[in-house]
């Protein structure tokens, strides 16, 4: 479980600014060629979580609740020592921590490995709605395509070391979530569906097909 940053701010045109980039990463080490001097978060696991996130409240005041907020971290969580956390629980505060941190770049690697879905998409969605105020370049590097379809602003596959697809049209996105798949193999017997990144849309979709 790794939460890195940086303090060296990256190309905005590759990716975005204020804004939650999903990352695919195909046969190379692409974030870690392109983030200068990425640091990982280190704590000690004897900290009381609440001394642990203890930063400038009166500047950060809102910003603060409201993470907390998205990202369910309770005041149970916070009397407790970081050893004493669960490991998503864990993994919550560290990005909280960084999130408010002043660092550039803040790099999720394979977070959704320790997240269940609904904890996933909280976090992420939580960065996504105050990524203005957090003020940093968040990327968050997966080999799950459908969970960065899910929770990113921006999609970035990466092979050999250089982007092979930088936006977020599902039309030309490389990489097939399973929706994708299934609309694929649907089309392939004369159902005329169009991609979609919710499996809900797709069933309205397809009931709507059904009902002609």
């Amino acid at each position: 479980m790794e939460i890195e940053y940086s303090n060296f701010a990256l190309d905005v045109n590759t990716f975005g600014k204020n804004e939650v980039c999903g990352l695919i990463d195909k046969n190379s080490n692409f974030i870690y060629n392109r983030v200068y001097d990425i640091k990982k978060l280190e704590y000690s696991q004897r900290f009381k979580t609440r001394a642990f996130l203890a930063i400038d409240k009166l500047r950060k005041k809102d910003l603060v609740k409201n993470l907390k907020d998205e990202f369910e971290i309770t005041s149970e969580i916070e009397s407790k020592t970081l050893k004493q956390l669960s490991s998503s629980e864990l993994l919550k505060v560290l990005i909280l921590k960084v999130a408010l941190g002043s660092s550039k770049v803040m790099i999720l690697d394979h977070i959704d490995d320790y997240f269940n879905d609904r904890d996933l998409s909280n976090v992420l969605k939580g960065l996504k709605k105050y990524a203005k105020e957090i003020g940093k370049t968040i990327i968050f590097s997966t080999n799950k395509v459908d969970n960065i379809i899910n929770n990113c602003d921006r999609y970035i596959i990466a092979s050999e070391n250089r982007v092979i697809y930088n936006g977020n049209n599902l039309d030309t996105l490389p990489v097939k979530t399973q929706i994708a798949e299934f609309v694929d193999a649907a089309n392939e017997k004369k159902a005329k569906l169009v991609y979609y990144k919710d499996e809900n849309d797709l069933l309205k979709a397809i009931y709507r097909s059904v009902k002609k």
